[in-house]
């Protein structure tokens, strides 16, 4: 009986632990996915960006910034900077992005194997400016 009881309370708690499990815990660790395979790579979408703005811990320990898809919606060009620091040129430096253009940015690089990492995007004008960003990352670890 005893161990039917230890049994129940692990299950319980198990169950109480996957109701609290958001799916950006799960893609941030590399846990099990829905359909039970373990996320390599992964595709974060942002949309709307539309003035400075810091995607905090966006690219997880141990994954590298693959590349940044980025659509500009708005009405007119911008001039980007994405770094891993307020104001930084880290990933990107000065890419001009016109009204309607579709840039896949490649990147590739590792950050860090033990902590995230924030991005900052950064625009000097963000007057009529809509940004739909991908951000796409890769399990190294």
């Amino acid at each position: 009986m005893k161990q039917l009881t230890e049994l129940w309370e692990t299950v319980n708690a198990v169950i109480t632990m996957l109701k609290s499990f958001t799916v950006a815990e799960s893609i941030a660790t590399g846990e099990l996915l829905a359909h039970g395979a373990i996320a390599t790579k992964l595709a974060l979408p942002y949309a709307n960006i539309t003035a400075n703005s810091q995607k905090t811990d966006i690219i997880t320990a141990g994954w590298k910034l693959d590349s940044i898809i980025i659509k500009n919606n708005g009405a007119a060009t911008v001039t980007l900077n994405i770094g891993t620091s307020d104001g930084g040129t880290q990933v990107m430096i000065q890419e001009d992005i016109a009204t309607g253009v579709l840039l896949n940015y490649s990147v590739g690089d590792i950050f860090s194997l033990s902590a995230a990492t924030s991005l900052w995007f950064h625009a000097l004008d963000w007057t009529n400016i809509d940004l739909e960003v991908y951000v796409l990352i890769e399990r190294v670890k």
